[in-house]
């Protein structure tokens, strides 16, 4: 009789909770509603720098899935990159996974992109993200995003001197195939 009373305590506790906490998110989304959302205050950046990317060294489509560009195929690349201003030099590999279901008629896919900015003894910047690339034929071999149209992702930490690495990367494709990244360290 004491471990039915035990758990119906506990049981009546645990849904106490739930109905409390959805009466507040209730309450919040219906003062949302009437107030209108606010918008964030973006924080101040405290550094930034462009980083200047010369054409990917190799681009290496790997495919899971169905032959072309359908979900689960991964372009991986590498490339040379520099930081003229800082006096930087390094590398910059990346993986960027096809997540969107395409049809024939999409103009764009979705993709999540795991890059590493690796600046020789200094650190690393991790990038991650969604962009939209263009849905291209299977045998086309532009595979890169769209030239002179900026895609942002988020840095998501780092090493060493960029230990704790927050802010954002702004990634625009140059028409000779080099890429600029403006870096935006918070």
């Amino acid at each position: 009789m004491k471990w039915f009373s035990r758990t119906a305590l506990l049981l009546f506790f645990l849904f106490q909770d739930a109905h409390v906490e959805a009466a507040a998110t209730r309450e919040v989304l219906e003062s949302r509603g009437k107030k209108g959302s606010k918008k964030l205050k973006p924080r101040k950046v405290s550094l930034s720098f462009t980083v200047e990317q010369e054409p990917p060294l190799a681009l290496e489509i790997v495919d899971f899935g169905k032959p072309g560009q359908p979900p689960a195929n991964v372009l991986a690349f590498d490339s040379v990159v520099k930081v003229e201003e800082l006096g930087l030099t390094g590398e910059l590999s990346g993986l960027i996974t096809t997540v969107d279901l395409a049809e024939e008629d999409e103009v764009f896919l979705d993709r999540i992109v795991n890059i590493v900015f690796d600046f020789d003894e200094v650190g690393q910047i991790v990038v991650g993200g969604k962009t939209r690339y263009p849905n291209r034929p299977a045998d086309e071999d532009d595979v890169e995003i769209v030239i002179d149209v900026p895609q942002t992702r988020a840095i998501v930490g780092g090493t060493l001197d960029f230990i704790g690495a927050s802010g954002q990367v702004t990634t625009t494709r140059n028409s000779d195939g080099s890429y600029t990244h403006l870096v935006e360290l918070i």
